[in-house]
């Protein structure tokens, strides 16, 4: 891998590694929110881990902010010091993945949390040049293209993940590339070091040469499973040269931050993989070498401290044998959504029992594509974003908020609400003129490139509902179906568009399923296999054709619950 994308490997780890250099005094701020810890303990095969490196980052962290803590020998951490906020939480343990169930899973002071670990999968072989020899000291490289339901994962989502960066051969040409999530890899080798520690090498002007010995087009791809050791990963050096694409930047270059780097991607069209990366800082010229043969994307994404970014228009190209200079990508600013949240007062006869003390700072909200491909990164601005590159918000004290960097698109605001007894009962938007405030539930958002939206109102209430249970099948010693998801549909005609009411998710360990933060209301219940519209979590409510076919379907069913508001409906049996 070119020595630009091992630089922003190292600019992340240097960030971590700052802050588990210092103490946790050093850390601590003023606890304003239920004493501001987090508390845990990771475990491995049900035994604890010790020695793990545990790291709080807030929505909307700035540079350097990060809590750390190191596990204890009996695998309990706890988290000090944290500011009303959501915060993600990252476990490291060289040669060890998290097993958690999503990777963006939202926490707040005053959460318990469990972090289970395993290792990390293996991929070993050997690299050998044409004439068979062996090839020390040069850097292997996996990529991981999608995980193992098919889903295509972001070029950059492990970039936390030291194995991301690649392993250098031994003297005998062997490689052990360890601590790799279960997915399916590409696995690559450019014929040089670039080692972590030599920033000075010239650029590698050949091309990749891929396991067995092919280009990216024709590469094997190596399947692996969790903590499993695949072995024979061989590789013969193909030595082709690749081509130089070249430009310059203009635009917005620099933005309101000390420092200002501006990253160029390389995506190839037929895979939806970052191929190539420069990064510049305070140059107008870039170039990316080594550059196979094919279709690509180019652009160009302005990145600082400061999470201030701006990003060119993707430019299609072609590279055929021959060098592509002359190339102008041009920086624009890019859009935002901004508004503000709102916690209605619950009257004492319909406010619950369990009255729970968060703020309106501990909501997250984000805004997530809906004109991409199904499987493809939600953006390819956050490429080096750990929760996958969802743009996401917390408000202010007041509740306002702004969700920054968006590019050109369409968008849904959704939200990630703390506690059991919060739903989000409306998110309007402000209307033209002497216009009233429209629902802006129903209908995406659309943006234009730099363009900013203003006026959105998200209004919460209490006495939100939760709903869990399983799904069994009809018939004893009948299997369920894979890729089964179940669906909470609104039963009241009057609700039939309100998408907010609707929810769907995938089946949980054991087949059972959850539902938090309800309306209450009456509901249908319906298990049934995702269509290919449905695929990767795009919500079948959203489109009208899919909505009415839902609601004849669950109507059909008949298994309808009511929810009361503040209740809790647990051990629910759905049968499919």
């Amino acid at each position: 891998m070119k020595s630009e994308i091992i630089l922003l490997a190292i600019l992340i780890c240097a960030l971590l590694q700052s802050a588990f250099a210092q103490s946790p005094a050093a850390m601590e701020k003023p606890s304003t929110s239920r004493d501001g810890t987090i508390t845990g303990r990771v475990t491995s095969d049900g035994q604890p881990l010790r020695d793990v490196q545990i790291a709080a980052i807030a929505v909307n962290a700035k540079a350097g902010e990060i809590v750390p803590t190191t596990c204890d020998d009996e695998g309990n951490f706890k988290l000090t010091g944290l500011r009303p906020s959501a915060y993600r939480l990252m476990a490291i343990m060289p040669g060890y993945i998290s097993r958690q169930a999503s990777e963006t899973e939202l926490y707040r002071a005053g959460d318990t949390v469990t972090i289970n670990m395993v290792k990390g999968g293996v991929i070993t072989g050997r690299v050998t040049d044409a004439a068979g020899d062996p090839m020390p000291a040069v850097r292997v490289t996996p990529f991981l293209i999608r995980d193992l339901t098919g889903k295509r994962a972001n070029s950059f989502a492990a970039m936390d993940n030291p194995a991301r960066a690649g392993r250098l051969t031994d003297d005998r040409g062997i490689y052990r590339l360890f601590g790799l999530r279960p997915g399916i890899y590409v696995v690559s080798v450019n014929g040089s070091a670039n080692d972590l520690t030599d920033m000075s090498e010239t650029p590698a002007f050949e091309s990749p040469t891929y396991h067995l010995s092919a280009t990216r087009d024709t590469a094997t791809e190596v399947s692996v499973g969790e903590s499993a050791e695949v072995t024979g990963v061989d590789i013969r050096h193909r030595g082709e040269r690749g081509r130089t694409v070249s430009g310059t930047l203009s635009g917005e270059t620099t933005g309101d931050a000390l420092i200002n780097a501006v990253s160029i991607l390389l995506k190839s069209t037929t895979t939806g993989q970052i191929e190539a990366m420069a990064v510049t800082m305070g140059s107008s010229g870039f170039a990316l070498h080594g550059v196979p043969n094919g279709e690509y994307d180019l652009v160009a994404v302005r990145f600082n401290e400061s999470n201030d970014q701006a990003a060119s228009m993707p430019r299609r190209i072609s590279v055929r044998g021959v060098d592509v200079s002359g190339i102008e990508l041009k920086l624009l600013k890019l859009g935002f959504i901004a508004g503000r949240v709102i916690i209605e007062k619950s009257e004492p006869a319909k406010a619950c029992e369990i009255k729970e003390s968060y703020t309106v700072q501990e909501i997250s909200l984000s805004a997530s594509r809906e004109d991409q491909k199904g499987g493809e990164p939600n953006s390819s601005l956050n490429f080096f974003d750990p929760g996958g590159g969802l743009p996401r918000s917390v408000p202010g004290e007041k509740g306002e908020f702004m969700l920054k960097n968006l590019e050109a698109g369409t968008y849904r605001l959704a939200s990630d609400l703390p506690g059991e007894t919060w739903y989000v009962r409306s998110i309007t938007q402000s209307g033209i003129g002497a216009a009233k405030r429209t629902d802006a539930a129903r209908q995406p958002f659309s943006l234009k490139q730099g363009e900013k939206r203003t006026g959105i109102e998200l209004s919460i209430s209490e006495g939100a509902a939760s709903l869990t249970g399983k799904v069994v099948a009809a018939r004893e010693g009948q299997k369920l179906p894979s890729g089964l998801r179940v669906y909470v549909i609104p039963a009241e005609a009057t609700a039939a568009d309100e998408l907010l009411r609707y929810r769907e998710a995938a089946l949980g360990q054991s087949d059972s399923f959850e539902f938090k933060h309800l309306a209450p209301g009456k509901y249908w219940l319906l298990a049934r296999p995702a269509s290919d519209g449905e695929a990767n979590s795009v919500k079948a409510a959203f489109d009208p054709i899919q909505r009415a076919q839902l609601r004849g379907e669950a109507e059909a069913a008949k298994n309808q619950i009511e929810l009361k508001s503040c209740g809790r409906v647990k051990d629910s049996m759905l049968r499919f």
